[in-house]
């Protein structure tokens, strides 16, 4: 419970981390996502879209049919950044 260190696989999902800031590294569907529960960082891809930030302040980057953008919301760039 406190401090809990799991690792395995699901359907191709490796996850590893602790309870208290869970840090879960793996693949789903050739997406790779790492991070923590505060301030989530993940990164990877999805159909060629590479994304990485943080739950405050969304912050991703990538390309999606072959367009570079940084921090899209239905097709609209826009960036922001928050501080922590």
């Amino acid at each position: 419970m406190k401090g809990l260190i799991q690792t395995g696989t699901m359907k191709g999902l490796i996850q590893t981390g602790t309870m208290k800031g869970l840090i879960q590294t793996g693949t789903m569907k050739g997406l790779i996502q790492t991070g923590t529960m505060k301030g989530l960082i993940q990164t990877g891809t999805m159909k060629g879209l590479i994304q990485t930030g943080s739950m405050k302040g969304l912050i991703q980057t990538g390309t999606m049919k072959e367009l570079l953008q940084t921090g899209t919301m239905k097709g609209l760039s826009q960036r922001q950044r928050n501080e922590p």
